[in-house]
């Protein structure tokens, strides 16, 4: 069950990065929808996963869970049975070292390991396909998969552009994307304590982002902006937009008084403002982080990138790391590895 109520915000829709637009003003509805209940779908008890950080729901609507602790993941009907479970720590083909991302590709699932540096294909039932080792400038950076050949990378600036288009077999088909910050000005870890401690974002910090695909165009979150872009999968930016998400304020204003207090020249708290977003049949969801003392929300973007929708989670909801949505059932499920959990719960259909 979920309780709506909907409230007028004035945002202001700026024009289209690199075009001359004319800025105006709009009132635009928000609706606020306060989930009542989270169901607990997976857990430790019933299907031996510890920690649930990765998920990604298949085109056969299985849900495929990773477990950070064993580096496992479970395949799970929506009823909850196991079809299956594969993959352990190690460097083994087969093995993984950090399960950062998983993508169904229609009839196996994708995994990309940003330890190891690869991307493993696997079927349904957990049998290893395919390994395709990336280059070592993928290592440790965000990464997304187009379709089952091509994928991008965060340079973060490297070379004069922010990202790679390439293939899995190591072919380099585009590089695109302006820096918010050249790469030789980015400054060291020294001027990013000084920066945050004055209450500006740190200036290596501004190419950070998360990245997503939809297998035509590429979707791009700045974490320590909050802003976003989409791209075509020739390199042209189709928008920008700031994404002035409920508890960005107070996120900012918490991470400068914890490096006041617990940072130093060598060592500097990450700017995020999103533990993860998702593009869903053309919807953009995002996961926002938890200022302290206040709450976690799901937030979905209209077409104009401006808020839509924010899914307030019921009291005494945990922190959780990942999501995914069946946009059939309209099912959301949310990872949570310090409880051992998988949540779900039905997004209710709203009026516009």
């Amino acid at each position: 069950m979920a309780s709506i109520k909907t409230v007028s915000l004035l945002i202001l829709l700026s024009g289209i990065f690199g075009c001359t637009k004319t800025e105006k003003s709009e009132i635009t509805k928000t609706q606020e929808v306060y989930i009542d209940s989270l169901y607990t779908f997976a857990d430790f008890e019933s299907h031996d996963i510890a920690n649930p950080t990765e998920i990604e729901i298949t085109a056969d609507d299985l849900i495929a869970i990773a477990d950070y602790g064993t580096q496992e993941i479970t395949l799970l009907t929506p009823d909850g049975k196991i079809v299956s479970t594969f993959g352990r720590q190690g460097r083994g083909p087969g093995d993984f070292l950090n399960i950062r991302h998983m993508y169904d590709l229609g009839d196996k699932l994708a995994v990309f390991d940003s330890h190891a540096n690869r991307v493993t294909h696997f079927d349904y039932e957990g049998n290893l396909l395919t390994t395709y080792d990336l280059p070592s400038e993928a290592m440790n950076k965000d990464f997304t998969l187009v379709n089952d050949s091509l994928y991008v990378v965060n340079r973060e600036g490297i070379e004069g552009y922010l990202f790679k288009l390439q293939s899995l077999n190591n072919n380099t088909l585009q590089t695109f994307g302006k820096p918010n910050v050249r790469w030789e000005d980015r400054g060291t870890l020294a001027d990013s304590y000084y920066e945050l401690t004055s209450g500006n974002t740190p200036e290596r910090q501004k190419n950070r982002a998360k990245l997503q695909s939809d297998g035509k165009y590429l979707y791009v979150f700045f974490e320590a902006l909050s802003a976003m872009q989409k791209y075509d999968l020739e390199g042209n930016l189709l928008w920008h937009s700031n994404i002035n998400l409920p508890h960005n304020k107070e996120i900012f204003e918490s991470k400068v008084q914890s490096a006041k207090k617990y940072s130093s020249t060598k060592s500097v708290a990450i700017l995020d403002y999103a533990t993860e977003f998702q593009v869903i049949q053309d919807h953009i969801y995002i996961l926002t982080r938890r200022p302290p003392g206040g709450k976690q929300v799901l937030v979905k973007l209209n077409e104009r990138q401006g808020i839509e929708t924010i899914y307030h989670f019921p009291e005494g909801h945990e922190f959780c790391f990942d999501f995914d949505i069946q946009p059939r059932t309209n099912m959301l499920y949310l990872t949570n590895c310090l409880s051992s959990t998988v949540k779900r719960a039905v997004l209710p259909t709203l009026d516009h």
